[in-house]
Parts: structure tokens; C-alpha cells; sequence
């Protein structure tokens, strides 16, 4: 009986290590960003680099509620020649899947920049995180 049991809970163990992913997503930080109106000589920040997982698969930004809440951001995803490989805009305070073109393997980064100079001056300072795989 007692092996049975044995047998029985090491089988239940493989079937839970076989139901956990391999990988995990690579995961940027927009952390203390301050971005500039598109139309300034700063142009875009940018964050550091993500590897894609997935081809064909949507990226995702995530911008946390902050005093910028209500402003709108631009976000371009770029590879590292600087081609860009998907975008979106989106308001502070907001979650935003976005079409990608980006290849798995491949590293990737977020640009960002402020859409409007009518929503409280020329910056935005920015918290949240991305992905360029959205799950």
C-alpha cells in the first residue's frame, strides 16, 4: 500500500512540473520615465531590451495611475536597428494590447513619447512595465 502511495504521489508530482511553462515572459520596467512631446528635439525615450518569445503574438504595455494620469502616450516597439515592429497610443493609467510584427529570439524595446502638448505641458512621467508577448 505504502508503495502504491509513493508511486502514486511521484506521479502526481511530474504531472504538475509538466503543467508549469518552461519559459517565463520577458518583462521591461517603465520605471521614473520622464517622456517629451513627440514634437520637441528629445524625440523618444527608451527602455532597455526584452527578447520575444513568441511570432505572431501581440505586445502589451501597462502604464500605472500617476500624477500624468489622462495624458496621452505614444509607444513604438522597436528592434535593435531602430525598425519599428508594432505601436500603439494609449492614456496614462491604462493597459494596451498592441499588433506586433516582431520575430521570437529577437530583442526588442519600447519607445515612448508624449502625444499632446494640449493635456498639462510638454512631459509625462511615466510608471508601469511591457512585454513584447502578451499572454
Amino acid at each position: 500500500m505504502k508503495k502504491i502511495k509513493g508511486t502514486f504521489l511521484l506521479f502526481a508530482m511530474m504531472l504538475t512540473l509538466l503543467a508549469i511553462p518552461a519559459s517565463a515572459r520577458d518583462i521591461g520596467s517603465i520605471y521614473n520615465f520622464t517622456v517629451y512631446y513627440e514634437t520637441t528635439d528629445v524625440g523618444e525615450k527608451y527602455t532597455s531590451y526584452c527578447y520575444k518569445e513568441y511570432t505572431n503574438r501581440s505586445a502589451v504595455i501597462n502604464l500605472q495611475e500617476t500624477t500624468a494620469n489622462g495624458k496621452y502616450i505614444t509607444a513604438i516597439m522597436r528592434n535593435s536597428d531602430g525598425a519599428p515592429r508594432g505601436s500603439t497610443y494609449l492614456q496614462v493609467g491604462t493597459r494596451k494590447v498592441f499588433a506586433s510584427t516582431g520575430q521570437a529570439g529577437y530583442k526588442y524595446r519600447l519607445g515612448l513619447r508624449k502625444t499632446y502638448n494640449t493635456d498639462g505641458g510638454l512631459t509625462a512621467t511615466l510608471y508601469g512595465s511591457w512585454c513584447p508577448d502578451s499572454y
